[in-house]
């Protein structure tokens, strides 16, 4: 109840434009806002929202939504978790906004959702963060290359 109170009121602060009045701690941001990555590109909107498309889908993605600026994966399976007496896929998806910084650069920010079996569990416990990290820095490298 009080994470969707804190949650509440971020939402209605950032509405009225004074979000920085509310303060949650550590634990509670992790609960709303998953950890996000950023990369910028010297390249227009258009052309980095491309090249983020077909990166993503050589890395294995089906792109569920590609309107720019968003683009969204369905879930991607990459290893088995024990839950109770069962084995059930532990997956992963992407979200991913490609936005102009200013004309001729382009930043894509993205967050990835994880899942236990059909279960979202986005808040919940560690990503490993070096895997986390080599697949983040594999989808930019991608992008970049697709750029050339």
């Amino acid at each position: 109840m009080q994470r969707i109170m804190v949650a509440l009121a971020i939402a209605a602060s950032a509405a009225l434009g004074c979000a920085s009045e509310v303060k949650p701690t550590a634990p509670t941001m992790r609960a709303v806002v998953p950890m996000s990555y950023m990369r910028r590109f010297e390249a227009p909107r258009e052309a980095v929202f491309r090249a983020t498309s077909a990166a993503v889908k050589t890395l294995g993605y089906t792109v569920t939504l590609e309107v720019p600026p968003r683009l969204k994966t369905a879930p991607q399976n990459h290893r088995l978790q024990r839950v109770g007496d069962d084995l059930v896929p532990a997956s992963h998806s992407l979200v991913l906004s490609v936005r102009e910084a200013e004309p001729g650069r382009t930043v894509v920010v993205g967050y990835q959702r994880t899942f236990v079996g059909e279960h979202e569990t986005t808040a919940v416990g560690r990503p490993n963060p070096p895997v986390v990290q080599q697949m983040w820095s594999r989808l930019f490298a991608e992008i970049d290359a697709n750029l050339r």
